[in-house]
């Protein structure tokens, strides 16, 4: 599917190829000043049988800011050169976003198979790293450490630890505490002036965020009392311009410690810019009462989300359209189909995702929030529609998604039409990735169109979603 293909891989590729330095064939290209001259010269290159020529065209799309094109070329040169570079790094990149993983160390024995020449290369070695990650996420503790030490050289431990921290703390806190002993000798050492004229220690930035999860996996042990010294060091170190998952981590392990005094204006302040969560939530309403005896706790937690919406509710005037929606089609689980006008008068949210799809991931929590509080207004729906499949089996790979992460979502399918091989309900979108979200008032207008969520608010995302589906209602 040519789409998966992204700019990014696209300037990724070109990078690779030497788009770092001055490439004089590239050069020559964009100083070609007649078109006509430019069409063959490109031709002749895409023809060539060297892929350094293809490379050349590749680097100048990219440049071009031509990406589409870009990736057409790579995929004849990947069909072309069956073992060359660019065939490897088209099948990286399916290997990286096939989200099973036992498919994907399956996709990378094949790997091993096809480019045997290659398996001491960079791409490889993150191979190993990536399934780390993919089977700390699936709850493997075993496969994903011995992928873990394949890797040479730096891997990604905080997010194999992150992902640990969910359901086996003790193997999270052997990767975390190691690296926390490597750094912290490192915190004194002042680094060469960049480029900039600023100097800088990377270290400690990354030291600091160890801390940060090292809290977590104490507090995830019961060790809250250690967990806040860790906590506090993280916070008196980052910015408090911003809220961050050190001020979050902080009060939370303020309140869990009984200091709510010192938690209340910390837990108020990221709930009123919407960067809260459950757990947050919770602390937040229990400091407020402990702080405040005889008062309701959960009035106060209304007051703050009131005030959120409302500030998140006076920008979105200006976001707002009146473009009809596309007759759309799409199937429930259970094989039935459905259309736009199966819901006319209702105001539907769409959201277009695949379980490949790491943004579309990433913001579920905040529609989870938004499903809830709609949950019993029959005039608000929503569609989850799995579209773009990356497998053979993609029905029950998104029901098993849903499942493993206990969403309560309606799932919807809009499969790749056998003949056409397009997804015909995320093209009548003119979708150009996900995550993409409609919000559809009961006329069939569009009224609002989200490409996806800032990480970290769930709150704020969830606020904002309402505020459009109140807009939407009142607006049909």
């Amino acid at each position: 599917m040519k789409n998966t293909l992204s700019i990014v891989f696209s300037f990724c590729v070109a990078v690779a190829f030497g788009q770092g330095r001055s490439n004089p064939a590239v050069d020559s290209l964009k100083n070609e000043a007649d078109p006509a001259k430019l069409k063959m010269k490109l031709a002749a290159l895409g023809n060539s049988n060297n892929e350094n020529d293809l490379a050349t065209v590749v680097q100048y799309y990219a440049s071009t800011n031509q990406s589409p094109k870009g990736d057409s070329v790579i995929y004849a040169a990947a069909a072309k050169f069956p073992h060359g570079r660019y065939a490897l790094l088209v099948a990286m990149n399916n290997f990286s976003h096939e989200s099973d993983p036992v498919k994907q160390e399956a996709l990378f024995a094949e790997l091993q198979k096809t480019f045997p020449d290659k398996t001491e290369s960079m791409e490889f070695n993150q191979a190993h790293n990536t399934m780390a990650v993919t089977f700390a996420e699936a709850k493997n503790t075993v496969k994903a450490l011995y992928h873990l030490q394949q890797v040479k050289g730096r891997s990604n431990a905080m997010a194999i630890a992150t992902a640990f921290l969910a359901y086996d703390p003790a193997a999270a806190e052997k990767l975390v505490k190691p690296e926390l002993d490597r750094l912290k000798p490192t915190l004194t050492e002042t680094a060469p002036a960049q480029g900039n004229g600023r100097g800088g220690n990377n270290n400690k930035a990354m030291y600091y965020s160890y801390e940060i999860l090292y809290s977590k996996i104490l507090a995830k042990q019961g060790n809250n009392a250690e967990a806040l010294k860790y906590a506090k060091d993280a916070y008196d170190y980052f910015p408090k311009t911003t809220i961050n998952d050190a001020t979050k981590s902080y009060a939370y392990l303020l309140a869990v410690n009984g200091q709510y005094q010192e938690a209340l204006p910390l837990l108020t302040q990221i709930a009123s810019e919407g960067r809260s969560n459950a757990e947050l939530t919770v602390q937040l309403k229990t400091a407020y009462e402990k702080v405040n005896p005889g008062k309701d706790g959960s009035a106060y937690l209304a007051s703050v989300k009131n005030d959120l919406l409302a500030k998140v509710s006076a920008d979105l005037g200006k976001k707002m359209t009146n473009d009809q929606s596309p007759d759309f089609r799409v199937t429930d689980v259970n094989g039935k189909k459905v259309s736009l006008a199966d819901y006319k008068g209702k105001t539907i949210v769409l959201d277009f995702w695949a379980t490949w799809c790491g943004p579309c991931k990433a913001s579920f929590p905040a529609m989870q929030l938004a499903v809830n509080q709609y949950r019993n207004d029959p005039n608000v729906k929503f569609l989850f529609i799995h579209t773009w499949e990356r497998s053979t089996t993609p029905l029950a790979d998104a029901k098993a998604y849903i499942a493993a992460n206990n969403y309560t979502f309606p799932l919807y399918m809009d499969v790749k039409d056998a003949k056409s091989k397009i997804n015909p309900a995320v093209t009548a979108f003119k979708v150009p990735g996900i995550p993409s979200k409609f919000i559809i008032d009961g006329n069939g207008k569009i009224r609002f169109h989200l490409t996806g969520f800032t990480s970290g608010q769930d709150e704020a995302n969830a606020a904002e979603l309402a505020a459009m589906i109140e807009m939407a209602r009142k607006g049909s």
